[in-house]
């Protein structure tokens, strides 16, 4: 986990993603904001600025834009990949002295260029494993699932022939 900054000072960043061009995504800044308010959507039009050098993008595609805010310093992030989303919860796998390693619960914020923000569960300098934390995850997993097994009672045997 690294302290650093998200977003731009200059201008606000935006992340353009468009139903026509799957899996690509266009980094952005606001360039000028509208002044007029729709009454009836409650939305305000932006002018983005973009590189489109393979002319792929054309007038009147429909977009997906995702804003930024401004700049945040001292913020704690990981890289995206790290993190081990169940469903229910988000882990990471911290490396700790002597190869030993163990999940952490995290609260993750936003993501943006590879990078999530974690907003509780780990410090500064905390070691996150980022290659093969699924393997560690699954291999601990795997060992609790022993555990339990062995903690648990042995089978009651059934005789189909006694009868009590």
């Amino acid at each position: 986990a690294e302290e650093g900054e998200v977003g731009d000072e200059i201008d606000r960043p935006a992340e353009v993603r468009l139903a026509a061009l799957p899996g690509q995504t266009f980094e952005a800044t606001v360039d000028h904001r509208y002044p007029e308010l729709d009454p009836v959507t409650r939305s305000q039009r932006l002018r983005l600025v973009l590189d489109n050098p393979d002319g792929v993008l054309q007038p009147g595609m429909f977009a997906e834009v995702t804003l930024f805010g401004g700049p945040k310093r001292g913020v704690l992030r990981v890289p995206s990949e790290a993190l081990i989303r169940t469903g229910t919860r988000t882990v990471v796998i911290v490396a700790e002295a002597a190869g030993r390693y163990r999940p952490v619960q995290v609260v993750a914020g936003a993501e943006r260029a590879g990078q999530t923000v974690i907003l509780e569960g780990l410090a500064e300098g905390d070691a996150v494993v980022v290659s093969g934390q699924f393997l560690i995850d699954s291999e601990a997993s795997l060992l609790g699932a022993y555990r339990r097994m062995e903690a648990m009672p042995p089978p009651v045997e059934h005789n189909p022939g006694h009868r009590p």
